[in-house]
């Protein structure tokens, strides 16, 4: 007797095919500006997004990211807009007798999708205005911080632990200083007295060749800490090569851009010091 097979893509390759196609597009998700539009969060719980479903829902750049599920639009009295194709959102089903947790996927849709919800329930979004004395701040606040030492390249040290950057006067623009700056921080989240990532102590050369892996994770969390400050990202055209890698690198394993996002939303909640609790598994507020 044979065995019937699904085709329904796995929630890894759903999650990853959403990310592939935007790289195929020449677009980087994680280096896209959403800073008017302010971090995600689900309109009625009002808890924010993490991890993946903060790239996943950013993608289709709506003014207000406000999202909430079919089942919430219905109890507050209103309904889908004709056409309107959901954002897939990861959670982690706990499995029975204490087994790994499982991946699964519910869907949202952002309140620009949606009509009939009370005006009073969508609040306005404030912009954040960015300024050096509050990324100064993280960077001076930041627990079990490395040392910064001047330098004429913006790099970390795995073996000394310690963080090179030119000086502020070098840079024409706070935010192209900054978002070195940021870069080396997530990467050195990975450390083994910080977070202690898979494999980060191995890797003694990451300067020179960098592991593809911790280098997405230290892509995404920068991008994350530049939407907290108000940063916007300077435009420049995208590197056919960096795409190409990028897809290279998803298209081999369809988990890697879940495990990654999740990675950096750990190394930016130790950054900023948040007393979140810190876990394996992505966060989702239904």
């Amino acid at each position: 007797m044979e065995t019937k097979t699904s085709n329904k893509p796995s929630v890894y390759e759903l999650i990853n095919t959403k990310i592939v196609e935007q790289l195929e597009n020449g677009i980087i998700p994680w280096k896209k500006s959403w800073i008017n539009a302010r971090w995600p969060q689900n309109l009625v719980s009002g808890s924010p997004y993490r991890g993946v479903n903060v790239l996943l829902l950013t993608s289709p750049c709506f003014s207000q990211n406000y999202f909430l599920s079919f089942q919430q639009l219905k109890e507050l009295g209103g309904k889908v807009k004709k056409g309107a194709i959901p954002c897939p959102v990861l959670y982690w089903k706990d499995a029975e007798n204490g087994g790994k947790a499982i991946p699964r996927y519910r869907s949202v849709y952002n309140v620009e999708q949606c009509e009939g919800i009370p005006k009073e329930k969508i609040k306005s979004v404030q912009k954040i205005i960015f300024s050096e004395k509050h990324c100064e701040e993280i960077i001076r606040n930041m627990p079990e911080r490395p040392q910064f030492k001047d330098n004429d390249k913006a790099s970390y040290s795995v073996v000394n632990d310690f963080v090179m950057m030119p000086q502020r006067a070098m840079y024409k623009r706070a935010e192209s200083y900054f978002g070195l700056f940021f870069y080396q921080l997530v990467h050195s989240t990975g450390h083994p007295k910080r977070l202690n990532r898979k494999g980060f102590a191995e890797n003694k050369d990451w300067n020179e060749k960098p592991d593809v892996t911790e280098k997405l994770i230290a892509e995404i969390g920068t991008g994350f800490i530049k939407t907290l400050v108000g940063m916007e990202e300077i435009k420049v055209k995208q590197n056919p090569i960096t795409i190409e890698r990028w897809l290279k690198a998803l298209k081999k394993n369809n988990s890697l851009v879940i495990y990654a996002a999740t990675q950096a939303q750990k190394a930016v909640d130790y950054i900023l010091n948040s007393k979140r609790e810190i876990s394996g598994k992505e966060d989702l507020p239904l």
